[in-house]
């Protein structure tokens, strides 16, 4: 062997070492940012939906709550206007009774008229409202607005449908003592159109009368309305948030801006030229729902505003009801959660740079200790091969070029072995400080004993830097590949956590069993599935845990049992093990989308389907996928 070759020799064995190391460490490290970068992506993206989804459960809750409460007071009006109906003639038939017992000395007459004196000028409902008193033969006693028609009888007096209504109503007194009745007429300012009125009336025994009072639906609605649109002008929530609400017309009724109100916005326009106001008119009539629009009300308003809204219509009163956020105070909120997501990954990503060029110094050490080390072995090897050549030239000759090989192809050998195994357990390793280092809780011990175990295992290094390579290349998206060499590499890659908790796994695959699709995401979707069974076999705690995974085929599918001993999944939970967010661990040990994530691929990507089954000794899962069609 020339210097030269013993020089290429020694460079191989002290610069292999220190590149692929380097290569892996960098590999490692870019995987691990940019799977961080990933996250936090994912992260404002959720961030931005769910926030904006409250917003809008938010104002839909309040908008429909104010409806209801609307919608009650409707349905309740006229029993409403019947309890204030009976009030009123209970106080004006407790007038009635007093001065008849105080002045019972008295004629008929003196008492008739202390009586119609008392109750003539009595008003009320913004005086609207009066009594009248007829006596049982049909004559009316008092009618205040009418006074001229005292007297006379009404016996045959009809409403608008013909109804009898004095008479009728004195009928319904003599039989029960009081009573309420509806009927129809005309309002003294629109001789157009016929009104719904309801009365309440009672018996009067000691003069043979009966007092009673009516008013008109309709006006008692209005009222009710005022007095409705009053309160809500008054209601705020959430951020000074507010209610509006708008007739089918288009007329203003409430709104925060005070300048509106009571003002048509029918043909208002926003700043596309779609009628805004319109568009929520319809939504509302049509079941009610979301509207975004961006406007402005000139000279009312400066700004335009773009706004989603929730509007619902109170059919019976024409009106439409709703409350909204304007989008760019979301936006504001939203940027604010996404700055200090932001702040909080250049902290995480500052930490595992120092964690990897620290843990990256300490592996160059020590391959620089096993390199010299290996230089020395092989200078020994080199100089008891010269002493031994001087003692037996000829031999020395003849066996020279076979001893070089043998030799260098054991020493080869020997590197190539050191340098191959323990990257089977390094991305364990790593990935365990990393978490450590993430949660605060990697100490000076836990470190030490890692690089240590990494120092005895640095050997099989080059093996795990191919699958490694493999595993984290960008996919392929559809392809046809080797089932069996998949789970082959995914039992691989996880070997290190069967062994680590003392678990067993047993498998049978299938030969030449080719399925189509994105292999990455099978390999996301089963590794998923067997730390899931890790962690069901970790709960259960029997000692003797076990994983068996094998393959099935017929004719058009393949099925992947994956069969473990751990705890069942319990009957009340069965529906829900593959929703997103569900998950039975404690806080902060699982974040429930493992499950979910694998039944997405599996039915998504390769038009799978995965299910469970509680098993005597355990639980097992069943992934079923077509068959690739092979040409």
């Amino acid at each position: 062997m020339t210097n030269k070759q013993e020089k290429q020799i020694l460079n191989l064995i002290k610069f292999i070492p220190f590149f692929s190391v380097m290569i892996f460490f960098i590999s490692i490290l870019l995987i691990v940012i940019n799977n961080r970068i990933q996250i936090n992506k994912k992260e404002l993206e959720e961030i931005k939906k769910n926030y904006l989804q409250i917003k809008k459960n938010r104002i839909k809750n309040e908008v429909l709550a104010l409806a209801r409460n609307i919608n009650y007071e409707i349905e309740k009006a006229e029993e409403n206007l019947k309890t204030e109906l009976k009030n009123q003639v209970n106080t004006a038939y407790s007038i009635a009774m007093n001065i008849y017992k105080q002045n019972i000395d008295k004629d008929k007459k003196t008492i008739e008229k202390l009586i119609k004196d008392a109750i003539r000028p009595i008003r009320f409902n913004q005086n609207r409202g009066y009594f009248f008193i007829y006596d049982m033969n049909l004559k009316n006693i008092l009618l205040p607005i009418t006074p001229e028609l005292e007297g006379f009888d009404f016996s045959t007096y009809k409403d608008i449908k013909g109804n009898y209504v004095v008479r009728n109503t004195a009928k319904l007194c003599k039989k029960y003592g009081k009573t309420f009745y509806t009927w129809y007429w005309y309002k003294p300012n629109d001789k157009k159109r016929h009104y719904k009125k309801i009365g309440y009336s009672k018996l009067f025994k000691p003069l043979n009368w009966f007092i009673g009072t009516g008013e008109y639906i309709d006006d008692f609605e209005k009222n009710l309305q005022q007095d409705i649109i009053k309160k809500i002008r008054q209601i705020r929530y959430e951020n000074n948030n507010y209610f509006f609400i708008i007739n089918y017309k288009g007329d203003i009724l409430s709104h925060k801006n005070t300048n509106l109100i009571n003002k048509n916005f029918l043909n208002a326009k926003d700043e596309t030229g779609k009628y805004f106001v319109r568009n929520i008119i319809n939504t509302a009539r049509n079941g009610g729902g979301f509207v975004t629009y961006q406007a402005i009300i000139l000279p009312y308003e400066q700004e335009a505003f773009k706004k989603i809204s929730y509007v619902t219509a109170i059919d019976k009163w024409n009106w439409v009801i709703g409350s909204g956020e304007h989008l760019n105070d979301i936006e504001d909120a939203i940027n604010l959660q996404k700055k200090q997501l932001k702040n909080e990954l250049k902290d995480t990503l500052a930490r595992i740079t120092v964690l990897f060029i620290i843990i990256a110094f300490i592996l160059m050490t020590l391959s620089a200790i096993i390199v010299t080390k290996s230089k020395n072995i092989f200078l020994n090897y080199k100089n008891s091969l010269m002493e031994e050549m001087k003692k037996n030239k000829k031999q020395f000759l003849i066996i020279q070029n076979q001893k070089k090989l043998s030799a260098m192809g054991d020493m080869l050998g020997n590197i190539a072995h050191q340098w191959k195994q323990p990257l089977n357990t390094m991305g364990i390793s790593i990935s365990k400080l990393l978490l450590l280092e993430e949660s605060g809780s990697l100490k000076k011990d836990i470190l030490i004993k890692s690089l240590k175990r990494i120092e005895k295992n640095i050997e099989f290094l080059s093996h795990t830097i191919d699958v490694f390579r493999n595993f984290f290349k960008p996919p392929k998206n559809i392809e046809t590949f080797n089932l069996k060499k998949e789970l082959e590499n995914i039992i691989f890659i996880i070997q290190s956590s069967f062994e680590h908790n003392h678990i067993g796994l047993y498998n049978n695959f299938k030969e030449n069993i080719f399925i189509e699709g994105d292999k990455k995401k099978l390999e996301q979707a089963i590794i998923n599935i067997i730390n899931n069974a890790i962690d069901a076999i970790l709960i259960k705690n029997t000692g003797n845990g076990f994983i068996e995974i094998k393959t099935i085929k017929d004719n058009q599918n393949v099925t992947i049992s994956i069969k473990n001993n751990g705890s069942h999944i319990p009957k009340e939970i069965a529906d829900k093990i593959f929703e997103p967010y569900f998950t039975t661990k404690e806080d902060n040990q699982g974040t429930g989308v493992g499950l979910y994530m694998s039944k997405i691929i599996i039915e998504n990507y390769f038009n799978g389907n995965l299910t469970f089954k509680n098993r005597e000794d355990g639980v097992e899962f069943i992934i079923s996928i077509p068959l690739a069609k092979m040409s």
